[in-house]
């Protein structure tokens, strides 16, 4: 369901899509090599990426202190996938920085143009969830949460820090998450269309 439903706010056939396995040297400067192949995200030389791009997907990526300074840059991206964080502090440390960085700016068009959001199994996202980040971004539909070591207190204001535009949304193995706080969001989120809480407590 997830894929289909990402898929409609995916980029049309003549745009691109950069992934961590495969990348378009149009929308990557044209010394993207190695460190693609190797799942990294580099500022590449000669301007790093497009700031029009509009999908990335890095599962299981390294990420740079250069790297949530260029995330933070893009103007139209809809859709993101940042899952699997490595268990490495310095990449968690970035990774959160990221997440911050994304909502600090009130103008940033990303505000408006981000739609699907992946960040599951990254520890990070939980103290994202808590500062708010996450409901700054106005036409979100997609949001992934799942593994992402919830705590209590985030899950408790989960009505209070999610966007209103959500229609998909899983919370999947957060063993925080309990009957009560899938009520309480049930009723504050009108839009929700999908809500996997598999592996809850």
């Amino acid at each position: 369901f997830f894929a289909a439903l990402a898929s409609s706010a995916s980029s049309p056939p003549n745009k691109t899509v950069v992934s961590s396995t495969k990348a378009s040297s149009s929308t990557w400067s044209e010394d993207l090599t190695a460190a693609a192949a190797a799942a990294e995200l580099p500022a590449a030389a000669g301007g790093g990426l497009k700031r029009s791009l509009e999908v990335l997907h890095l599962p299981s990526c390294n990420m740079t202190p250069n790297s949530s300074v260029e995330l933070s840059k893009m103007e139209a991206l809809r859709e993101l996938d940042l899952s699997s964080c490595r268990n490495d502090t310095a990449y968690i440390s970035h990774a959160t920085d990221f997440l911050e960085r994304l909502g600090e700016d009130e103008d940033a068009p990303l505000r408006q143009s981000l739609q699907v959001l992946n960040v599951s199994r990254v520890p990070p996202a939980a103290p994202a969830l808590a500062l708010g980040v996450f409901a700054r971004f106005k036409n979100l539909r997609v949001l992934d949460l799942s593994h992402c070591e919830l705590s209590t207190t985030s899950v408790e204001r989960l009505q209070e820090l999610l966007p209103a535009s959500l229609q998909w949304l899983s919370l999947a193995w957060n063993p925080h998450v309990t009957d009560a706080s899938i009520k309480s969001i049930s009723e504050v989120l009108l839009n929700m269309e999908f809500l996997d809480v598999c592996g809850c407590g």
